[in-house]
């Protein structure tokens, strides 16, 4: 067997530290690419969630709201009790509004309606007598049944956004094995690569 010679030794270590270069680049090419879409995932439920939790918030407010409206109406005649009630009314009014804002475009369109709620509210507190059952029973006239179109609507915004979390989670869930799969029959094919070439290099050189 004929001996190497240096520069040939040399020239053919810098053959293999490039091969397994190339195999290290392929695999930390394919980690970046899998943690790129991971982290766009998480950034999309990330989203959703916010999203979700705002309508969410909107449903649980505005039925507070409601029933602090009634809550007025029945202990109306006691003008400590109607302050305070009024200003709960109040006050969950506007955690409906904060929380509109936060469910996305539906929540938007959602806010118009709402605004459009209390001003109904409004026109039939401004002239209440609440001092008597009577005066109670007038003002809750004016405005029945205001609220019904609206809770349906945020009930149901809530229901389709959970629909599309649940949609968007699972299609992440899938994602993230097609990843895995993908990177490792990468990681796999690269290192069979990388053998063969050492191979392809080493043994023309053993032979001589």
């Amino acid at each position: 067997m004929v001996k190497p010679s240096p520069n040939r030794s040399l020239l053919l270590a810098g053959l293999i530290m490039l091969v397994l270069l190339a195999q290290a680049g392929t695999g930390l090419f394919a980690l970046w690419r899998a943690d790129r879409e991971h982290s766009q995932a998480r950034l999309t439920l990330t989203g959703l969630t916010d999203v979700l939790d705002g309508a969410r918030d909107a449903e649980v407010a505005f039925k507070v709201q409601v029933q602090e409206w009634k809550n007025m109406l029945l202990r109306g005649h006691d003008p400590a009790l109607r302050t305070r009630h009024e200003t709960a009314f109040r006050a969950e009014s506007g955690r409906v509004t904060e929380a509109l804002r936060r469910a996305g475009p539906d929540g938007g369109v959602l806010l118009a309606n709402h605004t459009a709620v209390n001003a109904a509210y409004d026109a039939a507190l401004a002239g209440a007598d609440l001092s008597a059952m009577e005066g109670a029973r007038a003002t809750d006239a004016q405005v029945r049944g205001v609220d019904r179109a609206l809770q349906q609507a945020l009930e149901q915004l809530a229901h389709r956004l959970e629909a599309q979390y649940r949609a968007a989670n699972d299609e992440a869930a899938e994602a993230a094995i097609r990843s895995y799969l993908d990177l490792r029959n990468t990681l796999y094919v690269s290192a069979a690569i990388g053998i063969l070439a050492v191979l392809g290099l080493l043994v023309p050189l053993l032979r001589r």
